[in-house]
């Protein structure tokens, strides 16, 4: 049975696509679509591709301070190790959070948000929004924090500055 979309796409297309779902079997490249909150596959890939185009698929999308955080419904499975799908994922967007230690010395936060945690279900992926959410707001309050004693206290010397009997 051709769904309603096949009906508009010219044969060469049509046939190019079938030819990408045969590659794909072997290998269980499955598609899927969010209906509401639900994951449903999508055994067509010309529906899923359409579905794609036009679909609202954020789970959340976030602004704090310049820190975008941006949770998504991928489409297919991202877990490619996993016996699970994973299909959803968060992103961050914005500057390294840069914080001062209290001995002088810049630490870089980047490693902390330079990661995509992914989830299976659109329950995982909403709370891991909301966590991602949290530990950007709890980053930008310790840089402030921390930041600030160490600009308020005075940098201790070095040791080797006393050593060669300079004063700085």
């Amino acid at each position: 049975m051709v769904s309603e979309h096949w009906k508009n796409v010219p044969p060469e297309i049509r046939d190019l696509f079938e030819r990408m779902e045969k590659l794909a079997k072997p290998y269980r490249l499955m598609h899927w679509k969010l209906e509401g909150r639900e994951v449903v596959e999508v055994p067509e890939l010309l529906d899923w591709a359409q579905w794609m185009e036009t679909a609202d698929r954020h789970v959340g999308k976030t602004y704090i301070g310049e820190y975008y955080i941006s949770t998504v419904f991928l489409g297919i499975d991202h877990g490619w190790t996993t016996d699970v799908p994973i299909l959803f994922e968060t992103m961050v967007f914005g500057p390294a959070v840069e914080i001062m230690r209290l001995n002088g010395t810049l630490m870089s936060t980047r490693e902390s948000l330079d990661y995509q945690p992914r989830y299976s279900t659109y329950d995982e992926a909403e709370a891991g929004h909301q966590q991602m959410c949290e530990e950007i707001k709890r980053l930008l309050v310790q840089s402030e924090i921390v930041t600030s004693k160490a600009l308020s206290r005075p940098v201790a010397k070095d040791a080797s500055d006393n050593e060669a009997g300079g004063d700085a």
